[in-house]
């Protein structure tokens, strides 16, 4: 029979395993150290490493800030100089408006009151007024030539002080109602005292011409140089008085709207009457016949400039201006 093989326990077998030599506990404790160590710097790495990517990504960050940044800058200033052409822009239209507004106040005292002094203080505003736009030189050329033209026209017309005309007229009405009438002046005729008479002349003789004498002083002559009228009646004298007031009244209208015709006709009518019924050599009617000569030279139908061509020229430009585009590179993107 074959023999079994020995039987070996786990003592027996774990005797025979070699005990591996036990470390020292110096060599422990610097592994250890090694570890900490290695762990420390591994730690300080990664700190480095999320510091830098962090700090690499904040700058990625200021970067971008600071471009869009730049652009918003670009942007405004863009806005701001769209709004100071809109601005400008309107600005201007405003001052065109506002000269317009002058040149047609202008033409309506011309054409309307005859107020050459009125007109031509408004189209003095006006120039001012283009004088301040900021429009291009060549644009309001034209425009601007037309209105200097309007204004030297006006300053060579001839200077009508309307107010003082208008307050002669009203001291010429205040004059006639002290006028004498010719029926209530009357002139004495010259008398010639008697010579002293002589005692040896007869008694019979003085006593004659003592009578005549006086009856000579009882007789008034009055002189005339025109044919004997009646004496006008009261009711008359005031009708002649009224009818002097209302020629005077139309002179006066007729001035305000520039009516030579009737002017003239109603200062002729009232000196007419001023020689007619009243007495023409006084002093005061003299001093009155006068006036109204004085007052009849004034010359009502002066030619005034045309600001037709003016009011189209500004019309024009106003249009251009309003009209004009915005240029589509100053829009922000």
């Amino acid at each position: 029979m074959e023999q079994e093989p020995p039987i070996i326990t786990a003592t027996e077998l774990n005797d025979d395993i070699p005990t591996p030599p036990t470390r020292p506990k110096s060599c422990i404790i610097a592994c250890c150290a090694i570890g900490l160590l290695l762990a420390t710097w591994l730690c300080l790495v990664l700190t480095f490493a999320f510091f830098w990517k962090k700090n690499n990504a904040n700058t990625a960050n200021l970067t971008l800030a600071q471009g869009q940044l730049s652009q918003n800058q670009k942007n405004l200033t863009q806005i701001q100089g769209i709004i100071q052409k809109n601005f400008t822009s309107n600005t201007n239209l405003i001052r065109l408006n506002e000269a317009k507004e002058l040149i047609q106040l202008a033409n309506y005292n011309l054409f309307y009151l005859r107020d050459p002094n009125s007109a031509l203080f408004a189209l003095n505003l006006a120039n001012k007024q283009l004088a301040e736009s900021n429009n291009s030189p060549a644009s309001l050329e034209t425009l601007r030539n037309l209105l200097t033209q309007n204004i030297a026209k006006l300053n060579a017309l001839p200077h009508l002080n309307l107010g003082n005309t208008l307050t002669q007229l009203n001291s010429l009405k205040a004059q006639v109602e002290k006028l004498p009438l010719l029926s209530t002046e009357l002139t004495s005729k010259e008398t010639v005292n008697p010579p002293p008479q002589t005692t040896s002349e007869k008694r019979w003789v003085n006593a004659i011409q003592t009578s005549l004498h006086n009856f000579q002083q009882l007789i008034v002559v009055r002189h005339l140089d025109k044919p004997i009228e009646p004496l006008l009646p009261q009711i008359q004298q005031q009708y002649l008085q009224q009818n002097l007031q209302l020629l005077l009244q139309q002179a006066q209208w007729a001035l305000l709207h520039h009516q030579q015709e009737i002017y003239q006709s109603s200062l002729q009518q009232t000196k007419e009457a001023i020689q007619q019924y009243y007495v023409e050599k006084s002093p005061a009617a003299q001093t009155i016949i006068q006036q109204i000569n004085q007052l009849a030279e004034i010359n009502l139908q002066t030619a005034l400039p045309d600001l037709s061509p003016t009011l189209e020229a500004i019309n024009s430009l106003i249009k251009t201006v309003a009209s004009a585009p915005t240029d589509p590179k100053e829009t922000p993107l």
